[in-house]
């Protein structure tokens, strides 16, 4: 009898399946994967650009990334558009400094969408600073080595969706895609070369691939350091006329 009841134990146990350990829900991972791209008290790097273009030809500038919160200030130091600087101040109040005529101006919303320096970027996505505060992650797949996640753009979003391949173990961004309102593809970002700067994370190379052509941008980060101690009156007017 106690043998028959072993048995009908060992059966019952074959027959409830293992279930799998469950996932990290999508809100957390997205919030580390943000920590990590974002979450400094500020940031400062060196950035060499080669833009490719449609004809062929590339160009090549210099320039310094300065990040504290939603600010940032851009100098591109080299190349034929040495001095020309940007100030974010927020994603709806963004400054530029053309040395040409030595003026600064206020970059008006309906320009924000167009190319930075010729470049694959534009304004919205230099003031792009927060992936949790404007974007609402969805699953959609995941994989050993990637969580695949789908983000719908709230109130102050660059653009209205975006996908992102975000890496297990260390949540870093491998590459996210950013979505038009009918989720047509409007440029890919594609990070790879992942070195350790002081400790941090952070990939070397990122290619900017437009949606619709061949043509490219691609970044390459020279220096990265963080929690450097920039004073708030460091992002002011006066910083971006620093080529003069």
């Amino acid at each position: 009898m106690k043998t028959a009841l072993n048995l009908v134990i060992a059966i019952v146990v074959v027959m409830v399946p293992v279930l799998a350990a469950a996932s990290e829900p999508v809100e957390s991972v997205f919030a580390k994967m943000d920590k990590i791209t974002n979450g400094y008290e500020d940031s400062m790097m060196d950035v060499h650009m080669t833009i490719y273009n449609l004809d062929g030809s590339k160009k090549t500038y210099d320039s310094e990334i300065y990040q504290k919160g939603l600010k940032r200030l851009l100098k591109f130091t080299s190349g034929e558009i040495k001095g020309m600087a940007n100030l974010i101040m927020s994603p709806s109040e963004v400054y530029a400094y053309l040395p040409s005529q030595k003026k600064i101006r206020r970059v008006a919303p309906h320009k924000m969408g167009q190319s930075l320096a010729g470049s694959d970027m534009t304004s919205d996505d230099a003031a792009f600073a927060s992936w949790v505060e404007v974007y609402e992650p969805k699953l959609e797949k995941e994989d050993d080595k990637f969580w695949y996640v789908y983000a719908t753009g709230k109130k102050g979003a660059p653009y209205p969706a975006a996908r992102l391949k975000i890496q297990k173990g260390d949540y870093l961004l491998a590459e996210y895609q950013f979505l038009n309102a009918n989720d047509g593809l409007v440029k890919t970002y594609i990070c790879t070369d992942v070195r350790n700067w002081s400790g941090i994370k952070r990939a070397r190379h990122i290619t900017i691939q437009d949606g619709q052509s061949a043509h490219k941008t691609t970044l390459e980060l020279k220096k990265f350091k963080v929690n450097q101690g920039l004073k708030d009156d460091f992002f002011s007017k006066r910083q971006l006329e620093w080529g003069r």
